[in-house]
């Protein structure tokens, strides 16, 4: 009983850190209608997606989706949008990453002599969402899965040549009012909150194949309620690679000019806490062992012990039997931030006494037992405190006997019994309710 009682506090720990997507529609799965024709593809500050527009007026992020080309047009020679349609359309040949629908913007068109952005207008395209307003100063993980499109183009009758480009970090702005911005001129653009990369931060982001996800952690410095996505990279810091298996694309003028175009997936903004340990116990005699816990699921974790920082285990949990008394360490990794916590686990000198005594804990809401056996009874003492360390009740005795318990608030309580000042045993009680 009381294993599986650790076991339901320990979930419960779990059920209340664990992760819920602020996104609505977060892999644009509910569209507001399908195209029939693509010349009304996101016209104005409106997406297909529901809860997902666009803040520049000028941008047209798409949204695909096999219901822009359903089946029956075939047949009944009505209009479609072979261009949107998912999952082959201009931009290449991509499965969503969960579902059936994903969206694409372009990140940039630049000379692919010098890789650097066309003077000019910025021809570059943002999607915005609105959620439910974030708590100022809490962490949030802000995450998405990316991916680039593959620009296929037929070249001649015999080989078929590809060329597409990529960046290093995309952004998110995130903002309390709805975003609205022009990207005419560079000026316009704001700062992005948050900047996504890979890991290492020099690679480009090029994978045409798999989604890759990107993520980062952040503090909101505000109550925000939208978020937008794009790439916020001043022109001057902007700089893009070439991938392509053409051998004459450059003496080739028609592909001087090139473009860097990203499809999105599942994307999620939720809050994340620093790592803490919980344990059914910080006191132990030698030989005793228990169970320490992770306080939520994450990427990474790895735990060590005392000062010497030596690795001990990566798993969510490890039983520990330390024969003195010891700290224990967790260093966690969750959406690229790192935190960590410590727990002293303390061990008691044997009892003294060889006295036959033990904690019954029944689950009752109004009374535990301790039962007191054996020829050798002297008075004993048992203190009950709380979690904190404050005693709310105290007792002696020299037999078995119920504890009234009912006028305690429901929680977890700690049983200690010595006699003289030496201690013979410490037990967990739980009040119900």
């Amino acid at each position: 009983m009381k294993d599986l009682l650790v076991l339901f506090f320990i979930s419960i720990s779990h059920l209340t850190n664990a992760q819920s997507n602020l996104i609505q529609n977060p892999s644009f799965e509910t569209l507001d209608f399908c195209l029939n024709e693509c010349n009304i593809i996101e016209s104005g500050y409106l997406t297909i997606a529901n809860n997902w527009v666009t803040p520049d007026y000028l941008g047209s992020p798409d949204i695909y989706s096999p219901c822009n080309f359903p089946l029956d047009t075939i047949y009944q020679d009505e209009p479609a949008c072979l261009t949107a349609y998912a999952p082959n359309h201009y931009g290449g040949f991509q499965y969503a990453r969960t579902g059936v629908n994903y969206a694409g913007f372009f990140c940039d068109y630049f000379f692919r002599s010098t890789k650097r952005p066309i003077e000019g207008i910025l021809l570059r395209e943002f999607l915005s969402t609105h959620f439910n307003s974030l708590v100022k100063n809490k962490r949030y993980c802000f995450s998405s899965f990316i991916n680039s499109y593959s620009g296929f183009f037929s070249y001649d009758s015999l080989n078929i040549y590809y060329i597409y480009s990529a960046t290093k970090k995309l952004g998110v702005l995130f903002s309390s009012k709805k975003p609205s911005f022009s990207v005419e001129y560079e000026s316009s653009i704001p700062n992005p909150t948050i900047t996504l990369s890979l890991e290492d931060p020099n690679e480009f982001i090029a994978d045409t194949v798999n989604w890759i996800k990107l993520e980062q952690s952040f503090i909101a410095d505000s109550a925000y309620e939208y978020l937008s996505i794009g790439n916020f990279t001043p022109r001057d810091e902007s700089f893009y690679n070439i991938y392509t298996n053409y051998p004459d694309i450059n003496n080739d003028p028609n592909f001087e000019i090139s473009a860097s175009y990203y499809f999105l997936d599942d994307i999620s903004l939720y809050e994340i806490n620093d790592i803490s340990i919980t344990t059914p116990k910080t006191q132990l005699y030698p030989n005793q062992s228990t169970w320490l816990y992770a306080s939520t699921k994450l990427d990474e974790i790895e735990w060590f012990v005392n000062d010497t920082l030596t690795s001990l285990s990566n798993a969510d949990s490890i039983l520990v039997q330390p024969q003195q008394t010891t700290t224990y360490y967790i260093k966690s990794l969750q959406c690229r931030h790192t935190s960590w916590d410590s727990i002293i686990i303390e061990v008691l000198p044997e009892p003294l006494l060889p006295v036959e005594v033990k904690i019954v804990n029944n689950l009752n809401d109004k009374v535990f037992n301790i039962q007191y056996t054996g020829d050798f009874r002297p008075l004993l003492t048992a203190a009950i405190f709380n979690t904190v360390g404050q005693i709310v009740k105290t007792i002696t005795f020299s037999e078995s006997i119920e504890v009234p318990i009912e006028y305690l608030a429901s929680g977890v309580y700690f049983c200690r019994i010595s006699s003289q000042g030496i201690p013979i045993l410490t037990e967990r009680v739980v009040k119900v309710r």
